[in-house]
């Protein structure tokens, strides 16, 4: 298990091993969830559209979203 410090920001950076064996890339969007006592965070499959398509919505283009406590 990693422990990491939040930011004053509220940014934590996940640990280059986990990100290794997830697969994780800048960008990916996770889900954030409550679970009782503790926060999960999963990550969502990755989107294949450009990110000057048009047709993708804003929550498809990284970046685009913000995380607020």
């Amino acid at each position: 298990m990693a422990s990491v410090t939040i930011s004053s920001r509220f940014q934590i950076v996940i640990p280059k091993d986990i990100r290794r064996v997830l697969g994780l890339v800048p960008g990916q969007r996770v889900d954030v969830r409550l679970v009782g006592d503790h926060i999960e965070v999963v990550p969502l499959p990755l989107v294949n559209a450009s990110p000057n398509d048009p047709k993708a919505s804003s929550g498809d283009r990284p970046g685009s979203g913000t995380a607020k406590a």
